[in-house]
């Protein structure tokens, strides 16, 4: 399974609409060698975010047409955003609007000017915090794959026996009253040959201990029942 980051440098967003800003910002953070992105408006934050999937994001408050507190809003209101911290910008001071900005889904704010090393330090802090969160949500889906897998197995075998027996017994009973038909003996022989096979993918089911997945349709993926059950 593993983590998606496993062996590339953590995103993180820059959202500012003034040039200086972006660039000191992007100056403190890349002797940590992250992947710096950069945004100067909310709007062009949001398709970034949906492109690139940013591990962290600096916003500032203070932009035209969309301000940060929007921006902040309608990135985190899409599920698949939900665990991406966002860290307000703001040369604000007022509590009613520090307020805000953690009210509108933001796990931190930093004041401007801000200082190099404080910067590096919080940023830090929330892609830790972010580890901790993701690998807490990777051990949950997997307990619940887990546990799924071993429903499917359990309610599953119980019917497959009873059609198996089934067969077994028209078979049997074909043999005693000396019934013979090629045609209904194959279509036996191909369901006994299902039911072979399905109690097969039921025992790799069973066996799983670990999940891997594999695209299915578009953006939706699916475990590998193969892979998953080595």
């Amino acid at each position: 399974m593993g983590s998606k980051r496993m062996g590339s440098k953590m995103k993180i967003l820059l959202v500012d609409d003034n040039n200086d800003t972006l660039w000191l910002m992007k100056r403190a953070l890349q002797k940590d060698e992250y992947s710096i992105l950069l945004a100067k408006s909310g709007i062009e934050a949001i398709t970034i975010t949906e492109e690139e999937r940013p591990d962290l994001i600096l916003l500032d408050v203070m932009m035209p047409k969309l301000n940060g507190f929007e921006t902040c809003e309608k990135i985190l209101s899409e599920e698949k955003n939900k665990n991406i911290p966002i860290i307000m910008v703001t040369a604000k001071s007022d509590i009613e609007d520090l307020t805000r900005g953690l009210e509108a889904g933001a796990m931190d704010y930093i004041r401007k000017p801000f200082h190099n090393l404080e910067l590096s330090a919080r940023v830090k802090s929330a892609l830790k915090l972010k580890k901790t969160t993701d690998d807490l949500v990777r051990e949950k889906q997997k307990t619940a794959i887990m546990e799924m897998a071993a429903a499917v197995a359990h309610n599953l075998n119980q019917p497959l026996s009873g059609i198996m027996l089934n067969i077994q017994y028209i078979q049997s009973l074909m043999t005693q009253q000396n019934i013979k038909s090629e045609t209904i003996s194959e279509r036996l022989d191909t369901l006994i040959s299902i039911v072979e096979r399905m109690s097969g993918m039921i025992k790799k089911i069973s066996r799983i201990t670990n999940y891997y997945t594999m695209p299915y349709v578009k953006d939706i993926k699916i475990v590998d029942i193969d892979k998953s059950s080595l």
